[in-house]
C-alpha cells in the first residue's frame, strides 16, 4: 500500500509562539537577553526567520556570475574549476619542500606564495628566502604550466622583479603561460615598519613601472597586492578590515589612473588576501560582502564587469593560534577553511598548526594540504554554487557588513588621503581599540580560546618551549647580495614614522604564564599546586572547586582538594601543608558564618599562605579583606591579572 507524506496536519509555527515559549525558559527575561553583541557593533538575535530576508532587495536580482558578485563571480561556482590550494613555503622544513614541491607528488599544492617582504626585525612575516641561493631550488621540480606561482614584496619591486625574472629566464619558463603573481604592497610595508617613504611619488613611480613590466613579461601575473590580514591579526574587525581593503585598493587605483593605466587593464593586475577567523558565519558573510564592495569600487572608476570581479585569496590567521594545546589550533584551522571556501575565495592558503612555533613537517604540511583536499573530495563542496546563499543570518550579516563597511570606507577618503590617515594615526588608534577590546574580552574570559584559557590541557605537549626562527634577527639573511642591496637602499632612504600595527596573538598572555609554570616544573620536579579547601556537602563545594581547578590550571596549577567539617580541622591540616596558595570553596550560604573565622584563624596560624576566595564577595570584599583573604576569583575576573600576581607572590 503506498502511502503519501502529507504535512497539511502540522501547524506552522510562528516567531512569535517560539519567543513566548523561549520567555517561559528563560523565567521572565526578554528574548532581547539572548542577544549577542559583535565587535562590530551588531546585535546578533538568536533566531532569524525567513521574515528577515523580506527587506533585502537585492536577493531578487542577485545571481551568480553577474554585477555585483554577491553569489560569486563566475556563473557556476567551482563546478567549473575549484579554489586554488596554496601552500606559504617559507615556513616549511627543506626535507619537506623537497617531497612535496614536485610534479611527482600527487599531494603537490595548486600553488605556493613565498615571501619575499623585506624586513630588518622580528616582523612575524615568515622565514625570509634567499634570493640568491635556494630560492630555484624549492620551484625546479614543479610544473610550471600548472603550478601558480605568488611572490610577495612590500620594497623595491622593480629589484625583486629583477631577480625573479632572471630566474625564470635561466629556467627557460615560457613567461606567456605562467600564472600567479609578484605582487607589491606598499601600505603593509608602512604599517609593519611603522615608517612611510618622505617621497611616496617615487613608490607609485615605481609602480606603475612594476605593473607596467609585470603586463608586458607576465601576461597571467598580478602585480598589486592589498594584503587586509595584518589589520585582522592586529585586531580589527570585519567592517574596519573589508573598509581598510577598500581604501588601499581605492589608493593604489587613483594613484595608477593619474599616471595613465586604465582601470580595466590594472584592476586584472590586483590580488586580494584576507584572513579567516572563526568566527565562522561572520567570516562568510565578510567574503561574501568584500565582492559585492570591491565591484562596486571598480565600477565607479567606470570599470566593466570583468574587472568587477575580485581576485580573493584567504589565509588562515594567527591572531587566535595558541602554542598551548596546538593541536586545537588544527580544528581553528579547519573552520577557517570552510568559512572561506563557502564566502567563494579564488585561492586559500591553510598554514600549518604548528605555524607560529617552528616550521612545518612532513606531518603538519601534509595535513594542512589534506585540510583542503578533503574538503574538496569528500564534501561535496564543489557542487553547490554559494552554498550560503538564503541563510537568513549570512544574508543579512553580508548586508550589514557591505553598507557598514562601504561607509567607513568613505570616511577614510574624505577631506583627506588615505596616506595622511595613516599619518595621523587615526586608522591605527581605531584597529588598536578594537585589539584592546578583544584581549578584554580574552582575559576575562568573555571569549574563549579552548585549551589556552579554558579547558587546558597540562598533560599534552605544546610550544611554549620554541623559540621560532623569525623571532631572532639571525634569520635575515644577511649575506644576501640582493637582500643587501635593499638594505642599502632602506638605510639610504628618507622615512617619517607612522605609528605601527602590532600582530599580538590573543593566546600570548597566557602563553607566558604557562611559561612560568614551565620553569617552576622544570627547576623543582613539580608543577606548582593550589590546595583547594571545601566545606560543606558536595552540591554546596562542588561547582566553585571545579570552577577553582580549571582557573588555576589555565596557569599551569595542578590542584589538590580536600573536604572539611569544621574550620578548626581544616586550618591545622593547611598548615602543614607545603602548598602556598590555599582556595577556600562553598556555597554563599555557608561563607557568610565561615569566611571571616577561616582567614582569621589560618593567618594566626600561619601568615605565608595565600588565601583565595572562590566567588565574588560584592559588598563583603571589605570585611573578608580585613579577616585576610588576599584575593578573589570568580567568573569574568580578569584570570591574567590573578595568576599572574598570585604568581608573583609565591615566586614563581
Amino acid at each position: 500500500m503506498k502511502t503519501e507524506l502529507n504535512f497539511n496536519e502540522f501547524i506552522k509555527q510562528q516567531y512569535s509562539d517560539w519567543a513566548k515559549e523561549a520567555e517561559i525558559a528563560l523565567k521572565g527575561k526578554p528574548i532581547s537577553s539572548l542577544n549577542t553583541k559583535t565587535y562590530e557593533g551588531f546585535e546578533l538575535k538568536p533566531l532569524y526567520t525567513n521574515e528577515d530576508l523580506e527587506s533585502l532587495e537585492y536577493l531578487d536580482f542577485a545571481y551568480p556570475g553577474f554585477e555585483f558578485f554577491l553569489r560569486g563571480t563566475d556563473f557556476s561556482g567551482y563546478k567549473k574549476g575549484s579554489w586554488l590550494n596554496i601552500a606559504d613555503i617559507n615556513n616549511i622544513e627543506d626535507s619537506t619542500l623537497k617531497k612535496f614541491l614536485s610534479k611527482s607528488n600527487d599531494l603537490c599544492p595548486d600553488g605556493i606564495s613565498i615571501n619575499f617582504n623585506f624586513q630588518i626585525e622580528n616582523q612575524r612575516s615568515g622565514n625570509p628566502i634567499s634570493l640568491n641561493e635556494n630560492f630555484k631550488n624549492y620551484i625546479n621540480e614543479l610544473d610550471f604550466e600548472k603550478t601558480y606561482f605568488y611572490f610577495k614584496s612590500n620594497f623595491e619591486p622593480l629589484q625583486i622583479f629583477n631577480i625573479i625574472d632572471s630566474v625564470f629566464g635561466e629556467m627557460s619558463v615560457d613567461k606567456s603561460k605562467i600564472k600567479g603573481g609578484i605582487e607589491f604592497d606598499p601600505v603593509s610595508f608602512w604599517l609593519t615598519f611603522g615608517k612611510i617613504q618622505k617621497n611616496t611619488q617615487r613608490v607609485f613611480d615605481d609602480m606603475l613601472e612594476f605593473v607596467r613590466l609585470m603586463k608586458l613579461n607576465y601576461p597571467n601575473f598580478s602585480a598589486i597586492g592589498i594584503d587586509s590580514s595584518i589589520f585582522y591579526n592586529s585586531g580589527a574587525n570585519a567592517i574596519q578590515e573589508l573598509a581598510l581593503t577598500l581604501a588601499i585598493g581605492n589608493l593604489y587605483i587613483l594613484e595608477m589612473l593619474k599616471r595613465g593605466f586604465e582601470v580595466n587593464d590594472l584592476a586584472s593586475k590586483i590580488r586580494v588576501t584576507m584572513s579567516a577567523g572563526t568566527n565562522f558565519f561572520g567570516e562568510i558573510a565578510k567574503f561574501r560582502a568584500i565582492r559585492v564592495l570591491w565591484a562596486n569600487l571598480i565600477k565607479a572608476y567606470s570599470g566593466n564587469a570583468k574587472s568587477q570581479k575580485i581576485n580573493l585569496n584567504v589565509i588562515s590567521s594567527l591572531i587566535n593560534k595558541s602554542k598551548l594545546d596546538p593541536y586545537v589550533n588544527i580544528l581553528r584551522i579547519t573552520s577557517e577553511t570552510i568559512s572561506a571556501i563557502i564566502g567563494g575565495c579564488n585561492s586559500l592558503q591553510t598554514n600549518s598548526f604548528e605555524q607560529i612555533y617552528k616550521k612545518a613537517d612532513d606531518f603538519s604540511f601534509r595535513l594542512a594540504l589534506n585540510t583542503q583536499n578533503v574538503l574538496r573530495e569528500e564534501c561535496n563542496l564543489l557542487d553547490v554554487i554559494d552554498p550560503a546563499g538564503g541563510s537568513y543570518l549570512v544574508e543579512n550579516l553580508t548586508l550589514k557588513y557591505a553598507e557598514e563597511a562601504w561607509k567607513l570606507f568613505n570616511e577614510f577618503v574624505e577631506n583627506s588621503s588615505f596616506i595622511d590617515k595613516l599619518k595621523s594615526g587615526d586608522i591605527q588608534n581605531m584597529i588598536n581599540q578594537t585589539s584592546e577590546d578583544r584581549f578584554k574580552n580574552i582575559l576575562i574570559r568573555k571569549d574563549i580560546l579552548i585549551g589556552t584559557n579554558k579547558y587546558p590541557n597540562l598533560s599534552e605537549e605544546n610550544g611554549i618551549n620554541y623559540r621560532f626562527e623569525n623571532e631572532s634577527n639571525d634569520s635575515v639573511p644577511q649575506n644576501d647580495m640582493v637582500y643587501s642591496k635593499l638594505l642599502k637602499i632602506y638605510e639610504e632612504t628618507e622615512f617619517n614614522d607612522i605609528k605601527k600595527l602590532i600582530q599580538k596573538r590573543l593566546a600570548e598572555p597566557f602563553e607566558e604564564l604557562r611559561l612560568r609554570s614551565e620553569n617552576f616544573y622544570k627547576s623543582t620536579g613539580e608543577r606548582p599546586k593550589v590546595l583547594l579547601a571545601c566545606f560543606g556537602n558536595l552540591k554546596q563545594y562542588k561547582p566553585r572547586a571545579d570552577f577553582s581547578s580549571e582557573y588555576f590550571a589555565v596557569g599551569g596549577f595542578d590542584s589538590n582538594i580536600l573536604t572539611f567539617d569544621n574550620i578548626d580541622t581544616a586550618v591545622s591540616e593547611i598548615s602543614k601543608s607545603n602548598i602556598k596558595v590555599c582556595v577556600l570553596c562553598s556555597s554563599d550560604d555557608l561563607y557568610e558564618a565561615l569566611v571571616e573565622e577561616f582567614a582569621s584563624k589560618l593567618k594566626d596560624q600561619t601568615n605565608d599562605r595565600l588565601l583565595i576566595l572562590a566567588g565574588n564577595p560584592g559588598d563583603k570584599e571589605a570585611r573578608y579583606s580585613a579577616s585576610g583573604v588576599d584575593d578573589y576569583i570568580y567568573l569574568r575576573s580578569n584570570i591574567f591579572e590573578k595568576l599572574s600576581l598570585i604568581m608573583n607572590k609565591i615566586g614563581i
